[in-house]
């Protein structure tokens, strides 16, 4: 019969106490940097902390209590993102949590997904506060969902008494209660077509989204701009087709771009209305004629895919250092 290991017990400031023979409470103000401990006291209180393997993340708990008790703020660093739960199959959100989360790691902080709704599934939408939110062990939070599918939950999470207060950041639209970090769907647009200008092309697929969510028309507005400042007439080189709202999410630019092709074959280059359609577009058309571009902040090189894997990445990155 073998016996059951027992795991190791974590080092506490009483066992440094005990080996510097001080009161635990010298210790707890020697680690923290305290002036009221001598210099040479907080010295070997270190050194004996070092040698004993200390570590001061396994108070957390404690100190979250504490922290609690007297009405101060905690800091968990961790923060929470609400994320569709097939967000890992997904190019576009996958791309912004790689960003995300390359941002947050060297300043220490670590990502808890919560996964919010199924588009093709509205029956699974979360409709209630997972325990992690309730137990306020979330700094703040990341949403990329439509504003329908989180009101109600944010609501909660506002009147949860140990988050409160805490930052939320909204990325695809303004949400009440959350701080929105959107694009600038003109500016966007308009460097994606001049890029696409630069490349030669002059015949484009515009696949708009026909939905009060998207801010179609400074989208087009974009577009319009560069062409006519090219000398190109929108009336003969830009052709409109709206997205398919009758397909699954993941599908809804194809039967658009295919009508587009048949109808207009000069057409060379897919002006999408964000990035994931534009994902759409460059999967439908892999190894086509027809050039896929997302809208970006600013003109990139190489290949689409580059060009959309880059964009999401920096957007990424910039949504949390706005944080």
């Amino acid at each position: 019969m073998t016996t059951r290991r027992q795991p190791p017990r974590a080092v506490t400031i009483k066992d440094i106490a005990a080996r510097c023979g001080v009161h635990f409470m010298t210790v707890s103000r020697a680690l923290r940097g305290g002036t009221a401990v001598r210099a040479s006291t907080a010295a070997r209180i270190r050194e004996a902390a070092a040698r004993l393997g200390y570590d001061p993340e396994n108070g957390h708990a404690a100190r979250r209590l504490v922290a609690r008790a007297g009405g101060a703020p905690v800091r968990n660093h961790v923060i929470g993102m609400f994320f569709p739960p097939n967000f890992v199959r997904n190019a576009y959100f996958a791309d912004l949590f790689e960003g995300i989360v390359e941002e947050l790691a060297p300043a220490g902080y670590s990502v808890h997904v919560i996964p919010t709704y199924a588009p093709e599934h509205p029956e699974r939408m979360l409709a209630e506060l997972p325990p992690v939110l309730r137990r306020g062990e979330i700094d703040g939070a990341i949403v990329t969902s439509w504003p329908e599918h989180m009101v109600e939950v944010l609501r909660q999470l506002r009147q949860v008494p140990h988050f409160a207060d805490r930052p939320i950041l909204s990325l695809l639209a303004e949400i009440p209660g959350c701080s929105p970090v959107l694009t600038d769907d003109h500016a966007g647009m308009y460097a994606a077509t001049q890029h696409l200008l630069d490349l030669g092309h002059r015949s484009f697929m515009h696949g708009y989204a026909d939905d009060p969510r998207f801010t179609s028309y400074e989208r087009l507005r974009g577009i319009t701009q560069a062409c006519v400042e090219r000398g190109l007439d929108p009336a003969r080189h830009l052709f409109y087709y709206g997205l398919d709202w009758h397909s699954p999410l993941n599908r809804r630019m194809e039967k658009p771009l295919r009508d587009a092709r048949r109808e207009h074959p000069e057409i060379t280059a897919v002006l999408a209305p964000n990035d994931f359609y534009a994902v759409q577009a460059a999967r439908v058309h892999a190894g086509g004629c027809v050039q896929a571009q997302a809208q970006a902040h600013r003109p990139a090189f190489g290949t689409p895919q580059q060009f959309l894997r880059i964009g999401r990445l920096r957007a990424g990155r910039q949504r949390v250092q706005q944080r």
